[in-house]
């Protein structure tokens, strides 16, 4: 029987300069390609439309780009900036002109008008939106979904063997190890399923609500701001959104505020 698999290839292919929402300031990217490729035997039959991210060499946080924007990139590890800018994005600070002002304007305690406040509030949910309703990033199990898995389907089994090996009595084995197993299974499973049920909860608050954190932080939103904010998220059709609690967000904000800056 010959199988078909697919997958994507991803190359990290160098720098480049953009802006960074979370950094709030131009930074290195490392610019990913993705091909979706089709194998069959284990051979490559078809690749794909090419895709590219950039990830930024600051916070982590990934964005889409369209790789033509940028003339070259830069094979160096922590390239200066100014060297980055001219090689690989020369007009960089005219493409970000506006932000940057709204930026300059924060740093030095400017006021913002309400607009401008707005935006930058919606920003990172906006951003992260895709992620929000994305599947394709979590998918890889986590520790809790591994370990509840091993529970269900492993540790019965090596119950078994292991008293078929060392019991000599099998009326021993069916009165106490078979129930024991089976109980153990029973209990693996359900954890399996609400572990399963909840990565993409968890996944979120580990990768992508420390960069919301740390985007807004600069801003010190009020609870009422976050809560206008996440409802039009909800209106957008984002459904994860109602899971957020404004509460938790604005603690989370607070915290990474007090957080020592290095």
């Amino acid at each position: 029987m010959v199988s078909a698999s697919f997958s994507t290839e991803d190359k990290a292919i160098g720098y480049v300069a953009e802006f960074c929402i979370v950094c709030r300031t131009l930074r290195p990217f490392d610019i990913i390609s993705h091909v979706p490729t089709t194998h069959i035997a284990f051979i490559c039959v078809d690749k794909g439309k090419v895709t590219h991210t950039a990830v930024c060499d600051g916070c982590g946080m990934e964005i889409d780009v369209d790789s033509s924007n940028y003339i070259t990139t830069l094979d160096m590890y922590d390239p200066p900036m100014d060297k980055l800018i001219a090689t690989t994005f020369p007009n960089v600070e005219e493409v970000y002109a506006d932000r940057l002002a709204v930026e300059d304007k924060l740093v030095n305690g400017l006021p913002l008008s309400d607009r401008e406040r707005l935006e930058l509030i919606q920003e990172p949910f906006d951003a992260f939106g895709s992620v929000f309703q994305s599947t394709a990033e979590y998918r890889r199990a986590d520790g809790p979904v591994i370990l509840s898995g091993v529970m269900a389907f492993a540790a019965p089994l090596m119950i078994i063997l292991f008293a078929l090996a060392k019991v000599e009595e099998y009326d021993t084995v069916r009165r106490i190890f078979i129930p024991l197993a089976s109980a153990v299974g029973v209990l693996g499973f359900v954890l399996f399923v609400c572990f399963a049920t909840t990565a993409k909860m968890r996944w979120i608050r580990k990768h992508v609500l420390p960069l919301v954190y740390r985007s807004l932080a600069p801003l010190n939103p009020s609870r009422i701001e976050i809560r206008e904010a996440l409802q039009s998220f909800i209106a957008a059709g984002t459904k994860i959104a109602n899971k957020l609690d404004p509460d938790t967000v604005f603690n989370g904000i607070q915290a990474e505020r007090m957080r020592p800056r290095l």
